[in-house]
């Protein structure tokens, strides 16, 4: 069963390596990316991704607020906040209800994390053991 998951961080690379970096560990993965917090919430509303990866950081709408309208408008949809700046963050994404990873811990606990919200679907899934 295929997933989709929205990137949005105004940091071209960075959105390029997290979309490599997850599109190798799931294969079956469709990745959208947008550029900063009001196409995220745009993009969001139209695709209805299975996860949505924001920067906190970004010009317009920051993540911050990003995650407060997704929150309210995809409620079943986690949300996580990956981002360098981590002052006050997890009381932040806390209080809005999202996962704060810390981009200083790397791409190890994001990974991590993905699988736990989207497990990778294995090639004998669904079979049974004879």
């Amino acid at each position: 069963m295929t997933k989709t998951v929205l990137i949005a961080d105004d940091s071209a690379s960075v959105r390029l390596s997290v979309r490599l970096l997850l599109q190798g560990r799931h294969k079956e993965l469709v990745v959208r990316e947008a550029f900063d917090g009001m196409d995220a919430i745009e993009k969001a509303k139209r695709s209805k991704p299975d996860l949505i990866l924001l920067d906190l950081a970004m010009p317009r709408v920051n993540g911050a607020e990003a995650a407060t309208v997704l929150k309210n408008d995809l409620p079943d949809t986690p949300v996580i906040l990956f981002t360098y700046t981590d002052l006050h963050a997890d009381s932040l994404c806390s209080a809005i209800g999202v996962d704060f990873i810390s981009k200083v811990d790397g791409i190890p606990k994001l990974l991590e994390r993905v699988d736990a919200l989207l497990p990778p679907t294995l090639p004998n899934d669904g079979a049974t053991l004879s």
